[in-house]
């Protein structure tokens, strides 16, 4: 099997190109499965996700990179909703982005562009 990224050949059982880390289609499929399981499928597929503000992806509080993360999304794009639905909404969407704000927790997992490596991070 060869890698669709950069051509290199690679074994049939890999689950990443060890050239370029790109996922294989066998990658693939097993992290669809992980990530999106059916509900009580009775399979052990690890915990359920959570939903956590981005640090990552963050322009302002890491809402919309949060959403993007949980939803697997290009975050510009979740982004570009939810101006829409603010506008929209007559502004209720910055009260409920304020709320989000307040509401959802920070990853603290992630490390940010701006956290040293090593480095606790800082809220």
């Amino acid at each position: 099997m060869f890698c669709t990224s950069c051509g290199t050949q690679i074994t049939d059982t890999a689950n990443f190109c060890s050239q370029c880390g790109q996922p294989t289609p066998l990658g693939r499929q097993q992290n669809f499965q992980a990530h999106y399981a059916p509900p009580n499928s009775g399979a052990n597929f690890g915990p359920p996700r959570r939903l956590y503000r981005s640090l990552n992806h963050k322009m302002l509080a890491g809402i919309c990179g949060g959403l993007a993360e949980y939803f697997a999304a290009d975050p510009t794009v979740v982004r570009l909703l939810y101006v829409a639905f603010i506008i929209m909404s007559g502004g209720l969407g910055l009260l409920a982005y304020l709320v989000a704000w307040m509401i959802i927790p920070l990853d603290r997992t992630q490390q940010g562009f701006y956290a040293a490596p090593g480095q606790p991070i800082a809220s």
